[in-house]
């Protein structure tokens, strides 16, 4: 189903939407632009196991839309940039080292506080050879063309005003409940308006009364400019840090609505993101400054985006030794 929209407005361009059923695809056409966005059913066994294989993880997450993702696609240069499933998964860290990514979950050091021997420690510790959290630091996957380290950033305030949205989808690509121990999700939201399109890709966790982290993609194409802008920010902290970021409850509230907030909250991934994305912070590498000031040359990977090397860039590690974690770095596609 096709729909063209002729605008009555000299501030909105003519844009065409599109739906196609037998693909589970829409969406929009609009200056040189196409995006499109496909929500799909989840992969079967056979599905997982060809994955599973490739990848060599021992799983995927609970709920795995492998179909999933969403495109964006200059129709003149046919540059394309798009966040789906599998690439994302591929990104998943596995053969870890001893001690390289435990990260546990906060009943098991009251366990180990409770026994004393180091023969029951070693049968606790949650030896997982791969990344039982799904972590990933996928930025997108660029056809066509290479992106190249920038310190142009994207313009918030345009994105901030109220434009008209012409189009819009949000994309589950994986999720997982982690043993009822949190959530770890990985989805994808795109806005077309009449100046431009945004695409904002997040992985969240949250590991109960252990940490949260949010590894943030962002996207923004101006159709006066022509090109894409890709923002990564990768950040984590403990989860007392951000409970202690609750709003202060109210003298009349009781401590069973207290704790319903206080869940509520924590489930929404925008308010604990809003909370961990402070860019300005300090103790946040501006990766992209230092490349530039620095000259320092960076491989291209196999999504055609800059391998952000951690030897070379020094890149800050996570407290809870998964990875490299605080960080923001920008890109441009064109």
């Amino acid at each position: 189903m096709d729909a063209t929209v002729i605008s009555n407005s000299n501030s909105t361009p003519k844009y065409r939407t599109f739906e196609h059923k037998d693909t589970c695809e829409k969406g929009i056409e609009i200056k040189d632009w196409r995006v499109t966005t496909r929500k799909d059913r989840i992969y079967n066994s056979e599905e997982i196991d060809s994955i599973l294989n490739e990848t060599k993880m021992p799983q995927v997450p609970e709920m795995y839309f492998g179909f999933n993702h969403i495109t964006i696609e200059n129709t003149k240069t046919n540059v394309k940039w798009s966040y789906n499933t599998n690439d994302a998964f591929r990104k998943v860290q596995i053969n870890l080292k001893e001690n390289e990514n435990w990260i546990k979950v906060a009943v098991a050091d009251k366990w180990n506080a409770s026994r004393n021997s180091k023969e029951e420690e070693e049968k606790k510790k949650i030896h997982r050879p791969y990344d039982w959290t799904f972590s990933t630091d996928f930025r997108g996957k660029i056809e066509n063309t290479e992106a190249e380290i920038t310190k142009e950033k994207i313009d918030m305030t345009k994105l901030m005003r109220r434009d008209p949205i012409l189009f819009f989808d949000q994309v589950i690509l994986y999720e997982d409940e982690l043993a009822d121990n949190g959530i770890a999700t990985l989805d994808v939201k795109v806005r077309v308006m009449p100046t431009g399109i945004f695409v904002l890709g997040r992985y969240f966790l949250r590991i109960e009364n252990v940490l949260f982290r949010s590894n943030e993609t962002r996207v923004y194409v101006e159709f006066n400019k022509g090109y894409m802008l890709s923002e990564y920010f990768s950040r984590e902290l403990p989860y007392e840090d951000i409970k202690n970021a609750l709003p202060k409850p109210k003298l009349w509230e009781s401590e069973e609505r207290q704790k319903l907030k206080e869940v509520k909250m924590f489930a929404d991934s925008n308010w604990v993101s809003s909370m961990l994305t402070n860019k300005d912070h300090p103790s946040i590498m501006k990766v992209s400054d230092k490349i530039i000031d620095q000259t320092i040359e960076l491989e291209t990977g196999p999504n055609n985006n800059k391998i952000l090397d951690s030897e070379k860039l020094n890149l800050p590690r996570s407290k809870f030794g998964n990875g490299n974690i605080g960080y923001i770095v920008f890109e441009k596609i064109q």
